[in-house]
Order: structure tokens, then sequence, then C-alpha cells
């Protein structure tokens, strides 16, 4: 009976997440239906950092404000993590480093948010350059990290703070290993971006919100590009 008692939340749980899903894929297929076609430069959305599944605040006015531009005629493009880290801010346990991903689940919740709308997925490509670069590197110097001219130790420092739930970070194996795996992240981030910039060179790039690393990049490249 406590097996029983126990599991009816979690059914009344997984019930109201799959009721979520259905309604928003219905007001995708009705924005995908009813959307202007424009000929005006695009507008890039990227949104990594909010929600793994469901819907946060800041994930649901993401997906909202794109919905406004597609009606309005206004060409978006979703820049969607397809498992395109090796360790994301909201994914990781920091208890417990190696613990694997919850990428499927999130990768789900995007199929459903982007159905019908222009989506460019990145999936995650080491970088044995930079890793060799970084293998050994202490706390002080993980933190000065360039790499093809982008800051990446400074970009992703308040991640792992925010993270680790500490300001003044330790010196040990266990903060070492995430600040490498957020640092080789954030260039495939860096990398995967920059194609797609090239690729659009959209009017506008909308990040939410713009404070832990995979937004935090893409913010410092489009300030480099002008955009």
């Amino acid at each position: 009976s406590s097996m029983s008692a126990t599991s009816i939340p979690v059914l009344k749980q997984r019930a109201q997440y799959l009721l979520q899903l259905i309604q928003i894929l219905r007001k995708a297929i009705v924005i995908s239906v009813f959307s202007k076609r424009g000929n005006r430069k695009p507008v890039i959305v990227f949104n990594a950092s909010t929600r793994i599944q469901g819907l946060s605040q800041n994930a649901a006015f993401s997906l909202l404000i794109a919905w406004a531009l597609r009606l309005a005629g206004v060409p978006v493009v979703h820049f969607v993590c397809k498992a395109g880290m090796s360790r994301c801010v909201l994914g990781t346990n920091p208890e417990e480093a190696t613990q694997p991903m919850p990428c499927q689940r999130c990768i789900r919740q995007s199929r459903v948010n982007y159905f019908g709308a222009h989506t460019h997925w990145f999936s995650y490509e080491r970088n044995p350059a930079l890793l060799a670069l970084i293998r050994n590197s202490s706390l002080e110097q993980l933190m000065q990290v360039e790499y093809s001219g982008i800051p990446l130790g400074q970009i992703v420092l308040p991640s792992l703070r925010w993270r680790l739930r500490v300001h003044n970070l330790t010196d040990d194996e266990r903060t070492r290993t995430l600040y490498r795996e957020f640092i080789l992240s954030a260039w495939n981030v860096a990398r995967e971006f920059t194609a797609l910039l090239d690729a659009t060179n959209p009017q506008a790039v909308l990040v939410f919100n713009g404070q832990f690393f995979p937004e935090a990049t893409v913010r410092w490249l489009c300030i480099q590009h002008g955009v």
C-alpha cells in the first residue's frame, strides 16, 4: 500500500506533464499554420539554460516571443541543443559529475516546443586541442583560458559558481573537472553558433538570459559580430 500511495503523485505528475506537452504541441501547430512568410533577415532565438523539461517562466517567455515574431512575419531560427554540451548548467549534478546528463528529456521537450519552426540543432564535438591545453591546468589557469580569442574561462566562471553554489571556488579535482567540461562545452557552442551566424546573417539574436555560459558565449559572439 505504501508503494501505491507513493506511485499516485508520480503518475499524477506524469499525466500533468503529458497534458502540458499536448497543449504546447497544439499551440505550436496553430502558430505554424498562421505564421506569415517574410523576406526579412531572421531573428535567432537561443534558450538552453531555463529548463530541462516542462516550462519555466523564462522558457515560456522565449517561446511566446518567438511565436509572436513568426505571426508578425519575422523569420525565426531556433538554435537548439541536441546533447550539444558534455555538461550543461541545469543538467549537471555537482555532487556526481559523471552522472549521465538528462539530454533525452530536454530534446523531447524541444521537439514539442519548436514543432513546425525553423530549427538549427547542434550536437557535441569534443576539441582535442583545447582539452590538451587545459587538461592539467590549475583553477587559476582555467580562469584565464582564452581559445581562438574567446575568453572561455571568464565566460564560464559565473555558471560554475552558480552550479557549485559557492563564490570562492576550491582548487580540487571536482571543481577543475566541471570547469574543464564547461569550457569544452562553451567552445562547442561557440563553434556551432559562429557557423549559424555566418549562414543566416541575423538582424537580431534573442537569448535567455545571457548569464549562464551557453547564452553568455552566444552573447559574446554577437557583440564581436556587431549583432
